[in-house]
């Protein structure tokens, strides 16, 4: 058996390169040189090129600078508006958070896992996304869902969303999410039509709101509460046998049966005692007694028998 040769097998991979010719190989070296020499040179946006997937010359600031494609396109490239350039794309990783970016970059993004990578103040930001639908590519845009958040989640402008727990809704502030008001009531905080509704039908004393004179039950259903001065406070005590009920989006207190000092907020309204021994009148914004009797509710009327 014939067995080639070390110096066969080196001739062999030697052949391609050989048969390139002087001036062919002068080229390659040429352009290998040139690559090498490319961060740095002056640059039009989107200009550049890839190196591989992973790597790419991106144009940052009107400068070329090799940057690592970290995100799970690597690096990729598109016919570019004018005929003379290609476009070039290179997506960004979340363990790039931190990394330089040009201003020509502002506001671009790519899609984590759950989340945003973004340029803001030359920098790369992870945005998480936290809605349902998370992080996608529609056309030329990146969506963000950010209709779930955390407090301290990073934002932009003015807005709202909903608490991981569907309790609460908060609100863009300084740019970080921040708690704004609890949403109670049994539809909590969802999002409808691509808008954030809290239900605030129930809600307890001290709760914050920004609608004066609306109405609320607490959540035990016991209490009518009024919105006053940016807090819900207790007006009425609903120890009837309906309580406090929210009926087409109208808040109800059955006041029938009190207790002598319960307040009340309709000067005259009566109750009967919760022992039914006495008639109680409002006074001011207290339940006094009118005077002892059997005291009876028969459908809308209350009065001594």
């Amino acid at each position: 058996m014939v067995r080639p040769t070390l110096s066969t097998l080196i001739l062999a991979a030697s052949m391609p390169l050989f048969f390139l010719g002087c001036e062919k190989v002068k080229d390659v070296l040429e352009k290998l040189d040139k690559a090498s020499s490319k961060e740095g040179a002056a640059c039009e946006p989107n200009a550049g090129e890839c190196k591989g997937n992973k790597q790419a010359y991106v144009c940052i600031d009107g400068k070329l600078a090799l940057r690592e494609c970290k995100g799970p396109s690597g690096c990729t490239t598109k016919d570019s508006t004018d005929p003379n350039k290609v476009d070039v794309h290179c997506s960004w990783g979340e363990d790039q958070k931190g990394d330089k970016c040009g201003k020509n970059e502002e506001g671009e993004a790519d899609c984590g896992k759950a989340s945003m990578i973004v340029c803001r103040d030359g920098a790369l930001q992870v945005e998480p996304c936290r809605g349902p639908k998370g992080c996608r590519v529609a056309g030329e845009k990146i969506n963000c869902d950010t209709s779930i958040v955390q407090a301290g989640d990073p934002c932009i402008g003015e807005g709202y969303s909903c608490g991981e727990n569907k309790q609460e809704r908060l609100a863009c502030k300084d740019g970080k999410m921040v708690a704004d008001v609890s949403c109670r009531g049994p539809g909590g905080c969802k999002v409808k039509n691509d808008k954030i509704e809290c239900d605030r039908t129930l809600v307890t004393a001290g709760d914050s709101c920004s609608e004066e004179g609306a109405a609320a039950c607490s959540v035990d259903k016991l209490s009518f509460l009024e919105c006053n001065g940016g807090k819900f406070i207790e007006t009425m005590k609903c120890k009837g046998a309906d309580h406090c009920a929210i009926e087409s989006g109208r808040v109800g207190c059955d006041a029938s049966l009190a207790d002598v000092g319960d307040p009340c907020d309709q000067e005259g309204a009566a109750a009967c005692s919760v022992d039914g021994k006495k008639l109680l009148t409002c006074k001011g914004t207290k339940l006094v007694m009118q005077r002892a009797c059997n005291c009876e509710v028969k459908g809308n009327m209350i009065g001594c028998r």
